[in-house]
């Protein structure tokens, strides 16, 4: 005896129910891949930041660096700058150079906070 499939009429119903989630689940997978984009290009644009900060970090290394070397030059060479008109020139000129770096240096410094100032000021009469 062959048995007969029942057919409630829910056919349907079963397959427009399972269409509606392959729906829900095919937009939820097109929001999760723009999600990935979207992650992807963060990820590509913190790296082009570290990247750029770690260059500038070795630039501003070796900016200080040169400077350091500047320095300890300029201060071999004013010791043997002569009342000659070179060695007065020379020396004016470093005397000017070592000015202007120190005014740019205090311009650029982050003043201490008030009630920092008090604090710091107050440890500094106790050392004495």
């Amino acid at each position: 005896m062959k048995h007969k499939k029942k057919n409630n009429g829910n056919t349907n119903y079963d397959i427009e129910f399972m269409q509606t989630i392959i729906d829900g689940l095919y937009e939820r997978n097109q929001e999760l891949t723009g999600e990935v984009e979207r992650l992807k290009n963060e990820i590509a644009e913190t790296n082009d930041i570290n990247i750029k900060q770690d260059e500038d970090e070795q630039s501003y290394k070796n900016l200080v660096q040169l400077n350091t070397l500047l320095l300890v030059l300029q201060n071999m060479v004013i010791a043997h700058c002569d009342d000659s008109p070179l060695g007065q020139a020379v020396g004016k000129a470093i005397k000017k150079y070592q000015i202007t770096m120190a005014k740019s240096l205090l311009r650029r410094t982050m003043y201490i906070k008030d009630e920092d100032r008090e604090d710091w000021e107050d440890d500094e009469e106790e050392d004495c």
